[in-house]
């Protein structure tokens, strides 16, 4: 988990609610690859609920 400042209310949002009240992540990392590696896990995720989707 990384360091975030900021009221309990803040982090508890950016960290674990974010998803849930807009469908959207926040990325927070020092490395670029273990970054990249974590969107394309979303990514992944993302696609393979659109796909499962009635048209």
């Amino acid at each position: 988990m990384p360091k975030i400042g900021g009221s309990p209310f803040f982090t508890e949002m950016l960290t674990k609610d974010l998803e849930k009240v807009t469908g959207s992540t926040i990325i927070i990392s020092i490395n670029p690859e273990e970054a990249a590696l974590k969107l394309l896990e979303i990514i992944s995720s993302k696609k393979s609920l659109v796909f499962k989707l009635p048209f």
